[in-house]
């Protein structure tokens, strides 16, 4: 099974490069399509874990997971 997020990138999305199993702040938020900030609070609330190593980082299937949640959240059936 693909990744969630390329089933649903919007046209013009920067892509995430070769499959990650680790990404920074910076290119979770990439990834997503949201910003580093918001990533942080994802974190920050609980709904994303993270390795406190420096850079910090977030597990792509993490990221996956949260971006299923998030798609169910704005289109519920």
């Amino acid at each position: 099974m693909g990744s969630v997020k390329k089933r649903y990138q919007l046209p013009g999305a920067p892509s995430p490069g070769p499959e990650r199993e680790y990404m920074t702040l910076k290119q979770a938020g990439e990834y997503l399509g949201y910003s580093r900030t918001t990533i942080w609070r994802f974190i920050k609330h609980g709904n994303l874990r993270v390795l406190k190593i420096q850079p910090w980082k977030v597990k792509r299937t993490d990221l996956d997971a949260l971006f299923e949640k998030l798609a169910v959240k704005e289109n519920p059936k």
